[in-house]
């Protein structure tokens, strides 16, 4: 199956080059990635066989509609429920990063709803856990849990992501498929949640 990852910045060209190469060995076959897009048509020159998307961060609600007509996927980091709640009403906005803190899940029934009609994907960083303290990681696990459990209820789409920003934060298409099980995803939805 060919599955994509996707990854949060990569600053210079050098570093982009070694994570396409790294993202192949760990068994996707294709990347998302935040960086200049003159350096993605570069990567897609020396690449090939790899797809490769661009992909930008909208800070901004109103930043998604520039963004969507330079990048292939747009998304949007949670910052609180107000935010997450205009994201999940934006269909220029392709995937809602993270929208879970250590005190609690940031989304409800209605942004599941909102989410699914307007077709945004709610994204699980997996680094965004692995690269916290115990107690910061069982706090977050048990937000995911939450969130995982009103995406299956309300069959919204989601899409699990290394959301690496270096080569060292990168995991395999297998740790992330064990991953969306622990939070209680099956396996077909798991598998095309890694596709794009």
């Amino acid at each position: 199956m060919d599955f994509i990852d996707f990854l949060i910045k990569s600053e210079t060209p050098k570093e982009a080059e070694n994570m396409l190469d790294f993202s192949q060995k760990l068994g996707f076959s294709g990347l998302c990635i935040e960086t200049d897009l003159k350096n993605i048509e570069n990567l897609r020159e020396k690449f090939p066989n790899v797809k490769i998307l661009s992909i930008a961060e909208a800070k901004k609600i109103e930043d998604a509609t520039k963004l969507k007509e330079s990048h292939d996927l747009v998304f949007a980091r949670s910052v609180d429920m107000d935010f997450n709640r205009k994201v999940s009403e934006t269909p220029e906005i392709d995937m809602l990063l993270d929208p879970f803190d250590t005190s609690m899940c940031q989304f409800d029934q209605v942004m599941a709803r909102l989410c699914k009609m307007n077709k945004i994907s709610v994204g699980f960083s997996f680094s965004n856990l692995i690269f916290n303290d115990k107690l910061t990681r069982s706090n977050l696990m048990k937000s995911m849990l939450e969130l995982s459990r009103i995406l299956i209820k309300y069959k919204t789409p989601f899409r699990l992501v290394s959301g690496a920003v270096e080569k060292n934060g990168m995991r395999s298409s297998s740790e992330l498929i064990s991953f969306g099980r622990i939070l209680g995803f099956k396996d077909p939805d798991i598998k095309s949640s890694l596709i794009t």
